[in-house]
């Protein structure tokens, strides 16, 4: 489905032009009402006159050709075409054809807008983005590296190369290829800018005065034209990276660098190349951790993505500890490390609907296979009519692979989601992220996303394939949120993880007889293995 709305101006070209030999005054006519026209339709009339399954230009094509007399062209299923229900098909039912097409893919495409669309995020979360990435240097702290936009060019922008000693952090779009299914790919170009000011000058507006200057300096220099993805007129996202040696600022004397990494909006109308500035991210350049330098703009950009925090946040708003604690709880908006969780995927529009498989009740049996092999998780609704921002749990497998190379541990573990959203301080967020006013302090109560378990990862473990991990209500974590946002409602639900069965490329002739159990944790029976879910309501 992405792919065919991706395409939609290309398609639609081609539609008019397979068109063009036609003349006929049904083409100047008043359209019919798009509406009216799909309730009038038959069950037979799809549009597949191929019978290839699908409904889409090459079926215009088709029967284009077939109108126009071509040899040997001949149609596998004429009713799909009869649109204008008068049992013979005619250019009418080419023009109705193309118009119900057109007006498929316009309302697949509004359908299919990913659930973060609705936090107004300025930088897209499918499809091709490109970002200005500015190094700069102030009169006081410089860029001590002449090859800096080198450098730079590659750690945001080099290619995926799982045999780089820095995977999976070789380049921040290599990280969010893997992690979207390739549903978002990252470009950009870097600049160089030396500041007007010593950079103290810029930190009492978190250097919103900064980027107001660098944007206006270098307004001959870039179209930002090419930084607006979806053509809204806003410059989906600014990177301003600092020199590594503003770690050291600590005029507070708080023992924390004043100059932390972190994503915020410029608050000013000012346009350039008629765009706004949306979102823009402030990093410093590590280059003793690069790995850690591209984990923290990665987390950066998700924040411009429209996710928040994991992590958990004191009174006075600073770090405190991991939102999702232990060898289970490795997430790009938590720690900055690992993969993007089910969660954030489901989120951000990088799980399809037949990926997300739905507990709708009684006994149901899934099968899952790791989120780092492909696109699978299970999503257990509080009220089946609440969609995706709303209360749910979510189990996902994941694995020491791809994005999460560098985690620890391999197994199942339960997510719980209060993604809710509403009008705020700084206009429509999440109702329970960190900034929101209805977040609680002693995290006790709602959060966006917790782990059931706290620390753990749920597996049967080393007892052999049979053995099954029974969650139900006597499990932390396990359980609803109550009016007053404590975990006391009973799901009246028990999910039990059974029959953990190797990947494709296991050859079991390794395995060695002489041992008590399987070695669940070889990388061959690992990449592409399945976990049988069964839920079903408690005893």
């Amino acid at each position: 489905m992405f792919k065919r709305i991706m395409s939609v101006g290309l398609t639609v070209a081609l539609l008019l032009t397979s068109m063009s030999s036609i003349t006929v005054d049904a083409l100047t006519e008043e359209p019919q009402s798009e509406t009216k026209l799909l309730q009038e339709v038959t069950e037979e009339v799809t549009g597949d006159v191929n019978a290839d399954g699908v409904f889409d230009v090459a079926d215009v094509v088709l029967l284009q050709r077939w109108l126009l007399a071509v040899p040997n062209t001949e149609l596998a299923n004429w009713k799909a075409a009869n649109f204008c229900q008068d049992d013979r098909l005619d250019v009418f039912d080419l023009c109705l054809m193309k118009r119900t097409l057109i007006y498929q893919w316009q309302h697949e495409e509004e359908n299919n807008e990913p659930p973060i669309k609705a936090v107004n995020p300025t930088l897209p979360s499918i499809g091709t983005n490109r970002i200005p990435v500015i190094a700069v240097s102030f009169p006081d702290y410089a860029f001590t590296e002449e090859n800096v936009s080198d450098l730079l060019q590659q750690n945001f922008f080099g290619s995926a190369n799982p045999d780089d000693p820095q995977y999976p952090y070789e380049s921040i779009s290599a990280y969010y290829e893997r992690a979207s299914y390739e549903k978002m790919k990252l470009t950009g170009d870097v600049f160089t800018y030396t500041a007007e000011h010593p950079i103290d000058w810029y930190a009492d507006d978190d250097a919103r005065s900064l980027v107001t200057e660098i944007t206006t300096a270098l307004d001959e220099q870039i179209d930002y034209q090419v930084y607006d993805a979806d053509k809204n007129k806003i410059i989906d996202a600014i990177v301003i990276v600092l020199p590594d040696e503003t770690l050291e600022i600590d005029n507070d004397g708080d023992e924390k660098p004043d100059w932390w990494a972190f994503t915020t909006s410029v608050k000013n109308k000012q346009k350039y190349d008629e765009l706004e500035i949306g979102d823009f991210c402030l990093v410093v350049y590590d280059k003793s951790d690069c790995t850690g330098f591209i984990g923290k703009v990665a987390h950066e950009l998700g924040h411009a993505m429209g996710l928040p925090d994991y992590y958990k946040y004191t009174k006075d708003n600073s770090f405190e500890n991991d939102g999702l604690s232990g060898p289970a709880g490795n997430e790009l908006m938590d720690e900055g490390r690992g993969d993007l969780s089910a969660c954030s995927k489901l989120l951000l529009g990088w799980l399809s609907e037949d990926e997300i498989q739905v507990y709708s009740g009684d006994s149901q049996s899934f099968k899952i296979t790791s989120m780092q092999y492909s696109p699978t998780c299970i999503l257990i609704p509080k009220n089946t009519d609440d969609g995706y921002l709303s209360e749910y749990f979510l189990i996902e497998y994941i694995t020491e692979e791809a994005n999460n190379a560098s985690a620890s541990g391999n197994g199942i573990r339960i997510l719980h989601v209060q993604a809710e959203v509403t009008e705020g301080k700084y206009g429509m967020g999440f109702k329970y992220d960190n900034h929101s006013q209805y977040y609680d302090t002693s995290n006790q109560k709602q959060r966006v996303l917790r782990l059931v378990n706290h620390y753990g990862y749920f597996y049967p473990g080393t007892r052999g394939l049979q053995y099954t991990t029974l969650i139900d209500g006597s499990i932390e974590g396990f359980h609803w949120y109550d009016e007053e946002g404590y975990l006391t409602v009973d799901t009246g639900l028990k999910i039990e993880i059974c029959g953990h069965q190797p990947g494709p490329d296991y050859d079991p002739s390794d395995f060695d007889p002489s041992s008590s159990s399987v070695d669940e944790n070889d990388p061959a029976y690992i990449k592409g293995s399945t976990y049988e879910i069964i839920i079903s309501q408690a005893d």
